[in-house]
């Protein structure tokens, strides 16, 4: 068991020695997705704002309120707008600001 989670950690040590590589990051485009390195980011960036989207009224989150009334206040404001999981995870950071971004 010990021996198979070591060669797992070899594994995965060695693609990101190999993606840390300047002539691997190089040789992608200039997309988000090689930007954060991030499989789902290119489909977050790709989420389109709906016409009909409605403007998100919810207080900055700076890290002093508390975090789960934030997100609960995200969401909920997500879910009246008819904004999908993708939209959500493209708009969030826009809630935060000071040492929370």
């Amino acid at each position: 068991m010990a021996e198979l989670r070591e060669e797992e950690l070899r594994q995965q040590i060695a693609a990101l020695k190999a993606a840390s590589r300047p002539e691997s990051i190089h040789k992608e485009d200039s997309s988000s997705q090689s930007f954060w390195g991030q499989p789902f980011s290119e489909e977050i960036d790709e989420a389109m704002v709906p016409a009909n989207f409605r403007e998100l009224l919810i207080e900055s989150f700076d890290g002093t309120q508390d975090p789960h009334a934030h997100l609960q206040a995200f969401q909920t404001q997500m879910y009246i707008s008819g904004g999908s999981d993708r939209l959500s995870c493209k708009l969030f950071s826009g809630t935060l600001r000071g040492v929370a971004m």
